[in-house]
């Protein structure tokens, strides 16, 4: 008897570890594929990109759809109707829940045939953005709300609505979320497609001054040097100049300390 009780304590004494390290792989492949979806979503259309979203919200919710009979298409400001929802939320998951449904009844308000629903619609994902950030503390949510909402579909965007923000604003907005985000990469293609759309003026020097100064923390100094070469105004070239430690042009001297 003594003889094989040994070899039966050490059976199951393999077959814990055989578990635990079971356990702990399948919740490395877990995480493995939670993080490549994310990471993959760089290269994603806005469509491909709302269902990553989607994903990722089930995953936090356990909820297998966002769909809601919440009718907000005759409100005035549907915001007003919906932030409620935000104030004292029990946990994180009704405020992913939360989010999922807006996100749907966003939707349907930007694709709606009412003379405002698309503005309200738009606003609805600012606030939304807003939402990730300050309530879910989950500024990669926000930066994905960005990418399939509001830089996925910016010439849906009027240039000036007679009511709430215009699609310069909106870019504003999504910079702020990459940033929040610490996407250098996203911030450096929105910056691209902001002066696509604003070339000129202040606030299209100022971008490049951005630009600049992103693309040379990434290494890619010729391209900085692309944008600097374009800024018109010479106080926004002085403190590019100054800030990424370069020579004035008129000198050849260090720029000076501000």
């Amino acid at each position: 008897m003594n003889s094989t009780a040994a070899p039966r304590r050490f059976s199951r004494k393999k077959l814990v570890v055989i578990s635990v390290v079971l356990i702990a792989l399948f919740g490395l492949a877990a995480l493995g594929w939670s993080l490549s979806k994310k990471n993959s979503s760089r290269s994603l259309s806005p469509a491909e990109t709302k269902e990553l979203i989607t994903s990722y919200l089930k995953e936090k919710t356990g909820r297998s759809e966002f769909k809601t009979s919440l009718d907000v298409s005759k409100e005035r400001n549907p915001w007003n109707l919906l932030k409620v929802q935000y104030d004292s939320p029990p946990d994180y998951k009704t405020v992913y829940r939360a989010i999922g449904e807006h996100l749907f009844i966003a939707g349907n308000l930007i694709n709606g045939s009412g003379e405002r629903q698309p503005t309200d619609g738009f606003r609805v994902i600012a606030e939304l953005i807003e939402v990730a950030n300050e309530v879910a503390y989950d500024p990669w949510l926000g930066a994905r709300i960005c990418d399939a909402y509001l830089v996925g579909q910016i010439d849906k965007i009027e240039e000036n609505p007679k009511h709430g923000p215009g699609r310069e604003q909106y870019l504003h907005i999504a910079g702020r979320a990459y940033k929040n985000a610490e996407e250098d990469d996203r911030l450096i293609d929105l910056g691209v497609l902001y002066l696509s759309k604003y070339p000129t003026g202040s606030r299209a020097d100022d971008m490049r001054r951005r630009l600049a100064w992103l693309l040379q923390s990434k290494g890619r100094k010729k391209e900085a040097e692309v944008y600097l070469s374009q800024i018109k105004s010479p106080q926004v070239s002085d403190k590019a100049n100054r800030r990424m430690g370069r020579t004035t042009p008129e000198t050849n001297a260090p720029a000076p300390a501000n």
